[in-house]
């Protein structure tokens, strides 16, 4: 499963297999977890592993759109702020990020990476993940016998991101076939923007949207 994909960004169509130190680059911490510079022209700083995650090929941790721990089955009955779905029409009612309280991006009692890290951290908008998507080149990798994809910045420097798939439901689905990542960013209704990728006959990568129910990765960005 890969998001709604609208902003493609060039695809690569070539498998790669890595040495065990790329996407490790990187000598920065801040609260003792390790970002790295790219170049990009925003100057943003994204972190090296998932939230939750020990090294960067780990899956890490999931969470449903605006929540900020981990459980054991994902759907609209138990997302924070959802006050009810109607599955025959897709529409949701919400107490908190919805069409009148004018917020469209995550506050930090609700940013997983902010929980986790601390206040330095957040959840990436989802323009910082299109400016990812533009500025960088991409290729489908292995890194210690995980799949996932590697993004190389302006400067050379790179990061890894495992296909960690997504938890639907009550189990997780796609692992080391997709990877599907959260941004901060509502996205009309009942969605948030999400990075996500997937190698099947081509390297199919972008900046969609999921249901805020699902349970996708979070990958970390420094606040500047």
């Amino acid at each position: 499963m890969l998001g709604a994909l609208f902003a493609l960004g060039a695809c690569n169509n070539e498998k790669d297999e890595p040495s065990g130190e790329e996407g490790k680059q990187g000598e920065n911490f801040v609260g003792g977890h390790e970002y790295v510079d790219l170049g990009l022209p925003s100057g943003t700083l994204w972190a090296t592993c998932n939230v939750g995650a020990s090294s960067p090929e780990k899956p890490g941790s999931y969470f449903a759109w605006g929540e900020t721990s981990q459980k054991n089955f994902y759907g609209w009955n138990n997302l924070a702020y959802c006050i009810s779905y109607d599955d025959n029409t897709g529409q949701g009612s919400f107490s908190k990020y919805n069409d009148t309280d004018g917020l469209s991006e995550l506050q930090a009692s609700d940013d997983a990476a902010t929980f986790a890290w601390g206040s330095s951290w957040r959840t990436p908008t989802g323009n910082q993940y299109r400016e990812l998507v533009n500025e960088c080149s991409w290729v489908w990798a292995k890194q210690n016998e995980v799949n996932g994809l590697l993004a190389t910045g302006p400067n050379g420097k790179t990061i890894f991101f495992p296909a960690a798939g997504f938890f639907y439901e009550g189990y997780v689905d796609g692992m080391g076939e997709f990877g599907d990542y959260w941004s901060c960013s509502t996205f009309q209704d009942t969605n948030a923007n999400s990075f996500a990728f997937g190698f099947e006959d081509e390297l199919d990568f972008g900046v969609g949207a999921d249901a805020r129910m699902d349970g996708l990765s979070v990958r970390a960005v420094v606040v500047r």
